[in-house]
């Protein structure tokens, strides 16, 4: 059950549901909300149609319009058509039509149309299921990172660029592996 509390602030109303809250302006109908927000504490399912911070959240479901930025918090499902930044984050399902980048982050499965870079993160399946216009999208894999699953590019023309270090014990289909530096 999801309770609704109106606040007052310097005469501004503030609507507060499900653990969230809008930074400034904009608009909450249910649990939808247009423009900037955060959320924190329990979170059962929310849609963010402008920028979302995540601090010390656990969030069951949730689909972010805009960039996502989550840090310590552990979210069960997650589609994000923006950019997406983990900070020391669990994730189960994670689809993002952006660029991903994790750091000391674990991630279950990604599926993704976008360049990824994890750092110091461990994470599970990675499915790119498209290629842009121009070239392609690209996986990062940077110190102290390590991946089960397999790493699949729907349309194969994918690069995967491998730190020294990195434990990557699925397959990679659809992607050439290249050894990187350590800080690439």
């Amino acid at each position: 059950m999801k309770k609704l509390i109106a606040l007052t602030l310097l005469g501004m109303p503030l609507i507060a549901a499900a653990g969230c809250n809008l930074v400034y302006g904009g608009e909450q109908s249910g649990d939808t909300f247009e423009g900037p927000t955060t959320c924190s504490g329990q979170v059962d399912s929310v849609t963010v149609n402008g920028p979302l911070t995540l601090s010390n959240a656990t969030v069951s479901s949730i689909t972010v319009n805009g960039p996502l930025d989550a840090n310590s918090s552990q979210i069960s499902s997650v589609t994000v058509n923006g950019k997406v930044t983990l900070n020391n984050s669990k994730v189960n399902t994670l689809t993002v039509n952006g660029t991903l980048e994790s750091l000391g982050s674990t991630i279950s499965s990604v599926e993704a149309n976008g360049d990824l870079y994890f750092t110091n993160s461990t994470v599970g399946n990675i499915t790119i299921d498209q290629s842009p216009t121009y070239g392609s999208y690209k996986i990062y894999l940077q110190s102290g990172t390590a991946v089960s699953g397999n790493i699949v590019f729907q349309e194969g023309n994918g690069m995967v660029y491998q730190a020294p270090g990195v434990k990557l014990t699925g397959t990679v289909t659809g992607a050439k592996v290249q050894a990187s530096s350590a800080n690439s």
